[in-house]
């Protein structure tokens, strides 16, 4: 496989900026990357709040363990962010992606 591939699939398949590495371009593979776990710590900081949120609602027996209720307390719990907050990140995240794929595929296939 040549080594443009493997970095358009490590920038697809792992993380955005994955690929960078295997071409070379350390500094913007680690802009890259460090971007995009900010990002995903950032929706990860905001699910883990309203699962234990939901969690001690449960245990407190404040809900059923009902997959309707459960989905509906998904919906409505409030997290550490507003839903307008997640998505911007969640778009930003998506954005970063795509840019990292196709920028690899540029400099993949300079070589």
């Amino acid at each position: 496989m040549k080594k443009s591939t493997k970095a358009l699939l490590h920038s697809f398949l792992v993380i955005p900026g994955g690929g960078y590495f295997l071409l070379g371009a350390k500094k913007r593979g680690v802009t890259f990357v460090a971007a995009a776990i900010i990002l995903i710590a950032i929706i990860s900081v905001d699910s883990s709040h309203k699962a234990q949120t939901i969690a001690q609602g449960i245990v407190e027996g404040k809900m059923s363990l009902g997959i309707m209720e459960i989905r509906e307390q998904i919906a409505t719990t409030p997290g550490l962010f507003t839903e307008g907050t997640i998505g911007a990140v969640a778009a930003l995240l998506l954005a970063l992606w795509v840019v990292g794929i196709v920028d690899t595929w540029r400099l993949g296939r300079r070589d």
